[in-house]
């Protein structure tokens, strides 16, 4: 049997190695630290045990990274193709499968990790106020669920209880299951969404290299607007997705303005430093960590 991975990366090491200099390291700038070094892809972007779940026999497994490493290895010949200059898709489940490893450069990571597992506890607590509007109300639920169970309830102070859920003095635990399973329902709902869409994959002037970091997958609302939606026959009006140095994945609604039009210098320049500055659409992006700078890089800037 074979042994189970518990190293787990949420960006690849094929695609980490794609921004590394001629000695195999990545240039890097740690947004926590504030501090720029240098480190293989190996020990970068991976956290322990990240995608593991428990099966219906209490048995952790690995499966999910294993799913997750089959579409890398399709997704590696794809950027292989491309960065060759070579075009085309064997097969349409070809594209879908690239589709998916798209999407999971925004549901893989540890900011949308966060983002799920904030707004689940959110949800929790706000659902547990509304269910407990007063101690009398509290006290009806407790004794209903005992002539219902008939388990004894009477060690329970109902008072107690609805202060507690008032004053969210409580901790929630959210099952690392539940935020795997969002993960993998939120891809396959993003592939969805991206097959729909006019794809465009631009290279990066002969002067200029694409930067990526922990959340490679950016978004931005179409002309005149300042959300981005999904469903109600609206889905992301634009998105870019870092493939290597040189490519850039662009798509948008046919019936909008594309990213894909933003192919000069210095407006490929603008998009792309959101990610230095680790901010999307103006604000701080949850969990984004660490910026790898161009292979170029190999002279690190002093702390900043």
């Amino acid at each position: 049997m074979a042994k189970r991975s518990k190293r787990h990366h949420y960006l690849p090491q094929f695609y980490l190695h794609g921004f590394t200099a001629g000695d195999g390291l990545l240039c890097l700038f740690d947004r926590e630290t504030k501090e720029f070094r240098r480190q293989p892809p190996i020990n970068t972007a991976l956290q322990r045990d990240f995608y593991t779940v428990t099966d219906t026999q209490g048995v952790k497994t690995d499966r999910i990274e294993q799913l997750i490493s089959g579409l890398e290895s399709g997704a590696r010949d794809v950027i292989h193709r491309l960065d060759e200059g070579m075009t085309g898709w064997k097969d349409r489940e070809e594209r879908a499968s690239f589709a998916l490893f798209l999407a999971l450069f925004r549901t893989r990571t540890p900011a949308f990790d966060k983002e799920q597992m904030a707004f689940t506890e959110h949800l929790y607590r706000a659902m547990n106020r509304a269910n407990h509007p007063s101690p009398e109300l509290t006290a009806q639920g407790f004794k209903e669920f005992a002539e219902a169970t008939g388990e004894d309830v009477s060690d329970i102070d109902p008072e107690q209880v609805f202060r507690m859920i008032r004053d969210n003095a409580y901790e929630v635990e959210v099952p690392r299951n539940y935020i795997i399973r969002l993960m993998m329902d939120s891809t396959v709902h993003m592939a969805e969404v991206l097959m729909t869409l006019d794809w465009t994959f631009v290279r990066a002037p002969h002067d200029l290299e694409f930067i990526t970091s922990d959340a490679p997958f950016m978004t931005a609302p179409p002309p005149g607007e300042t959300k981005c939606r999904v469903g109600g026959g609206r889905c992301w009006a634009r998105y870019a997705d870092t493939m290597n140095p040189r490519i850039v994945c662009t798509g948008c609604n046919n019936k909008m303005r594309t990213l894909a039009d933003i192919t000069t210098h210095d407006d490929v320049g603008e998009v792309f430093l959101c990610q230095v500055c680790g901010n999307q659409y103006g604000r701080e992006s949850a969990g984004a960590a660490l910026v790898l700078l161009p292979p170029k890089s190999t002279d690190l800037p002093s702390k900043a």
